[in-house]
Formats: structure tokens, sequence, C-alpha cells
């Protein structure tokens, strides 16, 4: 369990948000056990929505299905789900990420700088 909740521990962690700010979640090469288990691990953490998994819905896209997974995601930051993931599995490992809209990480940079200068 440890091997899923540190990847995903870590892109949020990287991108300064909660699990509960996420607004939508993809994901890609994932096995149903890491599946499972990432699930698993993102609802302990706060994660409400439940990802949108791509082999499921059109098909594994072979060596594209990360970037697949991206584009989706990215085509749909928006106000209403300015904070989204993308979790890929490969090799046996699973590697996650999270997109932030430019409103929302301008918005966080200007708060630090906001308490920085208090």
């Amino acid at each position: 369990m440890e091997r899923v909740a540190e990847p995903l521990s870590t892109a949020l962690r990287w991108a300064g948000v909660s699990a509960k700010q996420i607004s939508g979640a993809w994901q890609t090469g994932l096995d149903p056990t890491q599946a499972g288990a990432l699930r698993e691990t993102g609802i302990k953490m706060g994660l409400v929505v439940r990802a949108t998994d791509l082999d499921q819905s059109i098909g594994h896209a072979g060596i594209a299905a990360p970037w697949l997974a991206l584009a989706c995601a990215s085509a749909l930051l928006a106000e209403d789900a300015p904070v989204q993931t993308v979790s890929v599995g490969q090799e046996g490992r699973i590697d996650c990420i999270v997109l932030k809209s430019v409103s929302t990480a301008r918005s966080k940079s200007e708060d630090q700088t906001a308490q920085e200068a208090e």
C-alpha cells in the first residue's frame, strides 16, 4: 500500500494541494489491484472524485496512454475543475501528477506572497 500512497502523496505535496481540492482524476495502465489500492489510498487522503479510467472508457492507447491522460486532464482544467490528477501505471510502478489551472496556481502564489509580506 505504501508503494501506491507515495506517488500520490508526493504529487499532492509538490502541487501544494490537498486531496480534497482535486476536482478531476484520470488513470491509465493500472491493473485492477493497482487501481483498487490507489482508490483506497485516495479515499483515506480525502479524495472524493472517482478517476476516469481511460483504458475502460476508450481502450488502452499503448505508448501514447500517459499523454492521452495528460491531454484529457489539461483539456478539462477550468474554473469549476481547477485541479486534476493523472495516475499512470507502467512497468509495475505508478506515477502521479497534479495539474492546476493558471488561475489556481496564480492565486496560491499570491496568497504565499501576501503571507510573506505580513
